[in-house]
This record gives structure tokens, C-alpha cells and sequence, in this order.
């Protein structure tokens, strides 16, 4: 699903958090920081009655969400597995769902960078000269994506790494805590960069690298295959 093909709308500064766990909690402080009301966290799986950090947490199906809300209330999927915020967003962009796009105050985002709808850009994050992400990516806290890079939609970018330039991750790639991509390197799509690896050339779609500097360890299944790692 490109970026283009999601052409959200625009919706107000109120916003419903679709997720329960502590990545939600996060993105519900960063919300908060950047002028959004948030109305609530949608988690059929937690108690009824339940508050986290003071938001009540609503039992309603995302889709009976969206069709309750319109266009009046952004919606965010605040889900760390990749297929799982892949599919809920797709569903919710069928429905016709205003999604929000979340960045705290202290990230640095340069004049020509671009972030695409439904991603969160986290504390202390930078984005560097044409720097672009797609739809429903996490740019972790205190990661640096520098010049040129291109997160395709639903990338995952852990704490602290570091993604040189021109560095290009497909869609659904997972780059580990720690980790560092040097200039120029292709992260596969699907593919699974480990904490603390150091990635000197390309990475194949739907494999696992680890280590210093990062080698091959395993094939990895497709994103639709409910035992995809992350």
C-alpha cells in the first residue's frame, strides 16, 4: 500500500488512539504534547471501565469507531506489529477514516522532510534534508533518519539507530534498537535488522541480519504470516 494510495483526510485536532499497550500509552503522551485532545484508546481486550494514564479506554470495534466518528476525529493505530497496524490501517482508509499523524515538539524535522499519514515521529527524533517516510511508520525515540532516506509505509525504526544517508527500507522492514545502516544500503521489505547490528550493505527482503558487522541469519515469512516476528 503506497502512500499515495491512502490519501487520508484532513480531520480536526481530536483524536482516537486504536491500541492499548504501552507503544499506544507513548504515542497518547505525544499527542498530548502536540495539541491533540485525545478522546480515548480503542482496546476491546482491556477491562471495561479501564483508564490509562486518565484516557478511557473504549469498547468498540475500529471500524463501528470510524463510521461513529466521520471525518470529525483523527484516528491513530497505535500497534507495534507491523501486519497488524498494516491491516487495521488499510481497513480504516477503505472506511473513508481521517488518520492522524503524531510528532513530538522536541523532534527535528527539516524544511524538506515529509511524513506520511498515520506515522508517529517520537522524542528527540531527526529527520534530515529530504528525508520522507510513508504511511504508518514509527520513528522511534532519538532515532536519526539523515539526508534522502525513504520508510516505506509501515516501517519500524527502534530507539537510538541510525539510518544514514540515502538509506531506502521497504515496506514493513524493522530496524532494531541500537542499530546502524550506512549510506546508501537497502533494508528489504519484511526484513528484520537486530539490535545493535551494523548494516554495511544491502538487506533481502523477509530475512533476519544480525551482528557487527550484520550477516544473514535466517529467512523470515511473509508480513500476512501470522508468525512475522515484529
Amino acid at each position: 500500500m503506497g502512500q499515495s494510495e491512502l490519501n487520508p483526510k484532513t480531520a480536526g485536532r481530536s483524536v482516537v488512539l486504536i491500541g492499548g499497550g504501552g507503544h499506544a500509552r507513548v504515542c497518547a503522551d505525544i499527542a498530548r504534547s502536540a495539541g491533540w485532545d485525545v478522546l480515548g484508546f480503542c482496546d476491546p481486550s482491556l477491562p471495561e471501565n479501564t483508564r490509562l494514564d486518565g484516557i478511557a479506554v473504549i469498547h468498540e470495534d475500529e471500524l463501528d469507531l470510524a463510521a461513529r466518528f466521520g471525518a470529525d476525529v483523527a484516528l491513530f493505530v497505535a500497534i507495534g506489529r507491523q501486519n497488524t497496524r498494516a491491516q487495521i490501517v488499510g481497513s480504516l482508509v477503505e472506511a473513508g477514516s481521517s488518520l492522524a499523524t503524531l510528532v513530538h515538539p522536541s523532534a527535528v524535522l527539516a524544511s524538506s522532510a515529509s511524513v506520511g499519514p498515520g506515522t508517529c515521529v517520537m522524542a528527540g527524533a531527526v529527520l534530515n534534508n529530504n528525508a520522507r517516510t510513508g504511511a504508518g511508520v514509527i520513528v522511534n525515540t532519538h532515532v536519526t533518519i539523515d539526508h534522502d532516506c525513504d520508510l516505506e509505509d509501515f516501517t519500524n525504526v527502534s530507539p537510538g539507530a541510525t539510518l544514514s544517508g540515502n538509506v531506502h527500507c521497504g515496506a514493513a522492514a524493522f530496524v532494531g534498537a541500537g542499530a546502524v545502516v550506512v549510506q546508501g544500503c537497502r533494508i528489504g521489505a519484511a526484513s528484520v535488522v537486530a539490535a545493535g547490528a551494523v548494516v554495511t550493505g544491502d538487506v533481502a527482503s523477509h530475512t533476519l541480519v544480525a551482528g557487527v558487522p550484520a550477516r544473514l541469519k535466517r529467512a523470515l515469512p511473509g508480513l500476512d504470516d501470522p508468525d512475522f516476528p515484529v
